[in-house]
């Protein structure tokens, strides 16, 4: 399907406003990315009132590509919560269909906890499991919860973005989904391994608790196990979960035992027993001062 095709559907039928017009260009040649990730460019623009947007296209044009960021965008374009980041629009930018969002100066979480390690982690937590909690009330698996994809805003407000792996249940798209299977190694729940991967709410769970794992020691998750690509055996076949030292030593407090259950809860083997969000966030909220 043609960019501009794919554009006049997502404005028409997802009410996603075209922005190509309203990027500043500049005159100072062609603009850089300021981050990459696995398939995407990120960059740093103006909009014509002088706000700045990130726009975020990836780097393959070709129509299986075209079809994935329109999915993205579909689905995105559906979800308004404070603790997910706002879609701004579409635009086509140096070819490709991209993506616009408010510019996050601090970046993502990973950033904030390095630049501000004394933060408290638990209110972030509890921020993640609301933003999961509105998306499955909203039938939405995100598919790949990490902290690479958690940001914060000036207020300190976290955002979960990211929506390229995500399904959206009982709904009809004119860009189908292909690809059931994914996430990312070391938030993946061990069903992920399997033979026939699907991303469901349970999986999202699993990853959700694998992030505030994250948040709460600025590590990644199995941060014991080295080599990333050994992390699936350990979970899979060994059911092994991580070590949290730093909610087990003996200095641990009540909340920090109650917190580290909570995470051993979500990492359940079965994903049958693992918790809702909203259970979650029930867990969560009466530990965190508001």
């Amino acid at each position: 399907m043609p960019i501009p095709t794919v554009v006049h559907y997502l404005s028409v039928h997802s009410q996603v406003a075209d922005l190509t017009e309203h990027l500043s260009r500049g005159s100072q040649g062609p603009p850089t990315p300021v981050a990459r990730t696995g398939l995407s460019d990120v960059y740093l623009m103006t909009l014509t009132d002088s706000t700045q947007v990130a726009v975020k296209c990836l780097r393959q044009h070709d129509p299986k590509h075209i079809k994935r960021t329109a999915r993205e965008l579909s689905i995105w374009s559906k979800l308004a919560h404070g603790n997910i980041l706002e879609l701004q629009g579409l635009a086509v930018f140096q070819g490709c269909l991209a993506m616009v969002s408010p510019w996050m100066a601090y970046g993502s979480v990973s950033s904030v906890l390095r630049r501000w390690p004394d933060i408290r982690r638990f209110p972030l937590c509890l921020q993640l499991a609301h933003a999961v909690e509105f998306l499955h009330g909203e039938n939405v698996v995100h598919g790949d919860i990490k902290g690479d994809n958690l940001v914060m805003d000036n207020n300190g407000v976290i955002k979960l973005m990211d929506f390229g792996l995500a399904i959206m249940s009982e709904a009809v798209f004119q860009f189908s989904q292909t690809d059931p299977g994914g996430g990312t190694g070391r938030w993946m729940a061990p069903e992920l391994y399997g033979d026939d991967p699907q991303r469901s709410k349970e999986t999202d769970i699993y990853a959700m608790g694998m992030t505030m794992l994250e948040i709460i020691t600025g590590d990644v998750p199995f941060r014991e196990i080295k080599a990333g690509h050994s992390v699936g055996m350990a979970v899979a076949h060994h059911r092994r979960i991580p070590r949290v030292p730093e909610l087990e030593a003996e200095t641990a407090s009540g909340q920090d035992l109650l917190v580290h259950a909570l995470l051993k809860w979500c990492w359940k083997y079965d994903p049958k027993e693992r918790p809702t969000a909203g259970k979650v966030v029930s867990v969560l909220g009466p530990l965190v001062e508001i």
